[in-house]
């Protein structure tokens, strides 16, 4: 698997991340905690803590955007319900 260059852009820059893009970012994640767990800490504690708190923020990050995906979705389906009552009565 192949590392992705995390790049700051601007917001008009951004592209929104589908199902498949974020499970891409999961995956990434839990095998990088997956190989820290194994090979330990860094030799320098600041700079681990300092990726902890980057890690924490990913996982938050991650979560708020699934759920967001999630409400997208439920939107969707209500809009599709609501089309097909209308066209019931």
């Amino acid at each position: 698997m192949k590392e992705d260059k995390i790049e700051e852009a601007a917001p008009k820059d951004l592209e929104k991340l589908n199902r498949s893009a974020l499970m891409d970012v999961t995956t990434r994640l839990i095998k990088h905690l997956d190989k820290k767990s194994i090979s330990g800490r860094l030799s320098e504690s600041e700079v681990e803590k300092m990726r902890d708190s980057k890690t924490r923020l990913l996982i938050e990050a991650v979560k708020t955007h699934g759920s967001l995906l999630k409400d997208e979705a439920l939107d969707a389906i209500e809009e599709r319900l609501k089309k097909l009552e209308d066209r019931v009565k």
